[in-house]
């Protein structure tokens, strides 16, 4: 052994050698120094560099050397013989040796890494190693880092490479450093200016096609606009004359309406003579126009003076009517004007009501004066009331349902148990009157006077937005019932 002659090793040796050769060919590539090679027994050392083997091949003669120290020669520095082949089926025993002995970083000198240990763990370190660093090391480059990302910075980052010229395909022969890359296609390339001045044309020509398209893009949008423009004002003509068209037509069919109107209220009052029908009231004569007394066809005085029915008369021509005169004539007077007359007194008021309820017939009262009027215990359903004048007036059990008494004045009017279920009372004045007993499901106050006004206890779907509340009462806070009810915003 002294001689570094080894034994030609056995079969499971040869086997142990084949298992353990790979870590030894895979840290070839990384050269590496032993830490302490004294250690190593002289058998196990290199017969040129005298240190431990380092990746060991065994010649064809049984001579081990450092896969870096074979002789250049070709002949064996020991028994002078030629060195034929060289192998590393080393054995495993001098492979488990060299492996335990103690080796500093690959990465000692260029990157000052400063691990060591067993050269078995060497490879596991490299993986794991951030002092690998650039070969172009010695002409500046002060990268460290894996090894994995050696390929990436030397490719893409490091400056002091050579790198020919991008344009090397285009006969430019620079060669040089990344770094003095970009100065050389500023100033030198020729290539490189002529791309460019092209580049720069090319550009220009783009911004002026880009230009143009946007001016044109822009004159088809003016002329579009336009175009809407004038359709929307068409549009808006056309509507503002069929506005006026349609306008023109209500007020002639109002004209008509009212000159329709005129006419029967002038035929009401001045009558053709076949039309006109003399009555007897209790012996006072006086003479009607048919049409006011038919103006009401469901009522029995219609019936009465119809063609279906034939009058008894005295010998002068007059038909005998048994009702009271003033009553009748005030009925009369209101079926002609379509309201009955002002400043009525309460007991005209209650002969009005008889006669009308007598002949069946729906008294107009809209705007009239009842004021004081007695008109408790009357059916005045559906009635139109409107802007008529109940202030104080007597309306005990009066039937008010579905009645029309918007902007009426029923201000301490007497409504004890009276039915307003369903009527309408906007803008009403009820300032101070008593409601405690008064039905008033589904009516509607909206806008009405409420103040000082007593509410009864049970209220179904009553509407009372925007109505003066100001120190309303219900007749029992506690437990009444709202259903339904809408009470104003604020």
């Amino acid at each position: 052994t002294s001689d570094h002659h080894m034994e030609a090793p056995s079969t499971k040796t040869k086997k142990l050698s084949e298992e353990s050769a790979l870590p030894a060919q895979q840290l070839s590539e990384h050269p590496y120094e032993y830490v302490f090679p004294s250690q190593c027994p002289e058998e196990f050392r290199c017969p040129v560099c005298h240190q431990p083997l380092r990746d060991p091949l065994v010649a064809s003669c049984a001579h081990t050397y450092c896969r870096a120290c074979v002789p250049e020669t070709g002949t064996c520095t020991q028994c002078r013989g030629e060195l034929a082949s060289l192998t590393d089926h080393i054995p495993a025993f001098v492979l488990q040796l060299l492996g335990k002995l103690q080796v500093y970083c690959s990465n000692r000198l260029p990157g000052d890494c400063k691990w060591f240990g067993q050269r078995d763990s060497l490879r596991e370190h490299l993986e794991n190693c951030a002092h690998f660093s650039c070969p172009h090391r010695q002409r500046g480059c002060k990268w460290l880092g894996k090894q994995a990302r050696r390929a990436i910075h030397i490719q893409k980052e490091c400056t002091f490479i050579d790198v020919p010229c991008k344009h090397a395909v285009a006969a430019c022969g620079w060669v040089g450093s990344r770094d003095e890359l970009p100065s050389h296609l500023l100033s030198e390339c020729v290539i490189e200016q002529k791309l460019r001045v092209e580049l720069a044309e090319q550009a220009a020509a783009a911004k002026r096609l880009k230009e143009e398209r946007a001016r044109e893009a822009a004159e088809r949008q003016r002329l579009l606009d336009e175009e809407r423009a004038k359709e929307k004002a068409e549009r808006r003509r056309v509507e503002e004359e069929r506005a006026k068209e349609e306008a023109e037509r209500q007020r002639k069919e109002q004209q008509a309406r009212l000159a329709r109107a005129r006419a029967v209220q002038c035929r009401l009052l001045n009558p053709l003579v076949p039309d006109v029908v003399k009555l007897s009231v209790r012996g006072k004569r006086m003479q009607i126009s048919r049409a006011v007394l038919t103006s009401q066809p469901a009522s029995l005085l219609a019936v009465l003076f119809s063609e279906h029915h034939e009058l008894s008369v005295d010998a002068d021509g007059y038909a005998c009517v048994d009702a009271n005169v003033r009553g009748f004539e005030l009925m009369i007077n209101a079926l002609t004007c379509g309201r009955s007359g002002g400043g009525m007194q309460a007991h005209e008021a209650e002969l009005l009501f008889q006669a009308c309820s007598r002949f069946e017939v729906v008294p107009p009262l809209a705007r009239s004066s009842l004021r004081g009027a007695q008109l408790s215990y009357l059916d005045l359903s559906g009635c139109n009331l409107e802007g008529a004048n109940l202030s104080s007036a007597d309306l005990r059990y009066a039937n008010l349902s579905g009645a029309n008494l918007r902007q009426a004045n029923l201000r301490q009017a007497n409504l004890d148990h009276a039915n307003l279920r369903n009527a309408d009372l906007r803008d009403v004045d009820l300032r101070d009157t008593d409601l405690t007993y008064v039905d008033i499901t589904g009516t509607r106050f909206c806008g009405a006077k409420l103040s000082g006004a007593t509410l009864p206890q049970q209220a179904r779907q009553a509407d009372f937005d925007s109505c003066d509340m100001s120190a309303a009462r219900f007749t029992t806070r506690v437990g009444a019932t709202l259903t339904g009810v809408k009470l104003p915003r604020d």
